[in-house]
């Protein structure tokens, strides 16, 4: 073969790479930054309860701490169960979520599945347009054990935030390890999910021992002692809610950006009294997550 050929043969080749590489980073994102998904339940195959309610908590922590996902809160998944008539604690099947996905005006439903295989716990996630049913992503982690099942279901979510359109840049900024973010144990993280859920149910009393649960399982549970302070002070026990979001503001370190913002805004309004700072930290947090600020989800 000539020179000449080889060189030519090697233009082309850089062309080629070169415009793969253009593709892959500039391509269009599958969902923009005015879109909002709903996260379904997780289907469990498994023989082991500690999953249930557990790995859908973990994801929307993951999935919040984005700048450029959208979210369909929990509160608003409550009241549009209440206007089609159903439960507000009815199970999140992909089928039900799709339905909230319609009727809130969004666009995707992110199904979570674990299954177990020879190498341990599979955890899969599945992005699908929910009007079309079209899968828009997938992502799949294998966990050796139990014990590592969390960073693994942190690892897909990273996974599909990308695939869904998140830059690199903002997930350099935006992905605390979510065994950080929440816990390193499913039991407190599982207590601290359905703390949330009667919490969202307006059963604030229901939701006491299953916030007190997880922390005592975890001592360094930040999340856990938010919401024993919020939940404290809805029920005008000042002292208590002091001690927990006390507590939660010590451990902020090991929150997300976003419950950071959160728990800081508590602690200087409710804790200190100091308003000046409580402003600063409330407005860094709506300039960084501005849709917080402006829609009821």
């Amino acid at each position: 073969m000539s020179i000449q050929r080889k060189s030519t043969i090697l233009a082309v080749a850089v062309l080629v790479a070169a415009g793969g590489s253009y593709f892959y980073f500039h391509r269009s994102p599958i969902v923009t930054d005015k879109d909002f998904i709903v996260i379904a339940d997780f289907t469990n195959n498994t023989s082991n309860a500690v999953f249930d309610d557990t790995l859908r908590q973990g994801l929307a922590t993951k999935l919040r701490e984005s700048t450029f996902l959208n979210v369909v809160s929990d509160q608003e998944i409550v009241q549009t169960l209440g206007l089609m008539g159903q439960p507000a604690d009815l199970r999140l099947n992909q089928y039900l979520a799709r339905q909230i996905c319609e009727h809130t005006g969004s666009v995707a439903v992110i199904n979570g599945s674990i299954g177990t295989s020879e190498d341990g716990y599979v955890v899969g996630l599945n992005a699908v347009n929910c009007k079309t049913g079209k899968t828009l992503a997938q992502e799949e982690v294998t966990s050796e054990d139990k014990e590592h099942v969390l960073a693994a279901l942190g690892k897909a979510s990273t996974g599909i935030r990308t695939s869904l359109g998140e830059s690199h840049g903002l997930l350099s900024q935006f992905d605390t390890p979510l065994v950080e973010a929440t816990t390193s144990s499913l039991e407190a993280l599982q207590a601290y999910s359905r703390g949330l859920k009667a919490f969202n149910h307006a059963d604030i009393e229901t939701s006491l021992p299953f916030f007190q649960r997880a922390v005592n399982l975890d001592s360094n549970f930040s999340l856990a002692y938010a919401a024993l302070g919020t939940s404290y002070f809805n029920l005008r026990e000042t002292k208590l809610a002091v001690e927990n979001l006390k507590k939660a503001y010590e451990l902020r370190d090991r929150l997300s950006r976003r419950d950071k913002f959160d728990v800081s805004c508590q602690y200087y309004r409710l804790v200190t009294g100091d308003l000046e700072k409580a402003a600063e930290a409330c407005k860094q947090w709506a300039q960084t997550y501005p849709r917080d600020s402006k829609t009821a989800r």
